[in-house]
This record gives structure tokens, sequence and C-alpha cells, in this order.
């Protein structure tokens, strides 16, 4: 039992997929699509969203620690940048301003 509690610990403290982060993926995905304000954002986040569900198929399917499991990180990270308003204020409107990639009134 010692070994297979190690083994997940490991893996829950690398960078190797589990339930969990492949959750925190899908909810980032479904938060990207719900926001989406353009076409290329909401293709790109249903795209990562096929992408997490591929990844928890192949988990699914694993049968040992060494059978791969597709990541959805690339697909998420396309989403991402596909989903930003802006990156300098400058891309904003003269009343806003770019925070975390979007364009918000700007502080007084």
């Amino acid at each position: 039992m010692l070994p297979k509690l190690s083994l997940l610990l490991l893996a829950s403290l690398s960078g190797c997929l589990t339930p969990a982060k492949l959750a925190e993926m899908a909810q980032r995905a479904d938060t990207l699509s719900r926001g989406a304000k353009t076409d290329e954002c909401a293709d790109a986040a249903a795209n990562a969203a096929s992408a997490v569900v591929v990844a928890l198929e192949d988990m699914t399917r694993a049968t040992k620690m060494s059978d791969p499991v597709r990541s959805p990180r690339p697909a998420l990270r396309v989403a991402e940048v596909a989903c930003l308003e802006c990156v300098r204020d400058k891309d904003c409107p003269d009343d806003k301003e770019c925070v975390g990639g979007h364009c918000q009134k700007r502080r007084k």
C-alpha cells in the first residue's frame, strides 16, 4: 500500500496529469467559453474542453502508470491567448486599462 501512496503523492506534486488537475483545466476551459467575446475565443475554448475530455478518456483506459495520456495543456494555452482582450493598456479604450488580459475601467 505504501508504494502506491508514494506514487500518488509524487504524481500530484509533479507535472503529471491527475484527475484533479484535469478538473481544474475543464473549469478553466468552461470559464473561457462562457466569457468568449469572439468566435476565435469560443472555438479555442471548445477545442480546449475537447482536449480535456480526450485526456480523461486516456486516463480512464490507462492500466499502468506508463500508459500515455494526451495533455490538454497546449490547447488550453491557445484558448487563453485567443481570449485575451489586451496585452497592454494601449490595447484598450482611453478610459480603460488592461488588467489580467481584459479591459477594465481605470481606477482613480
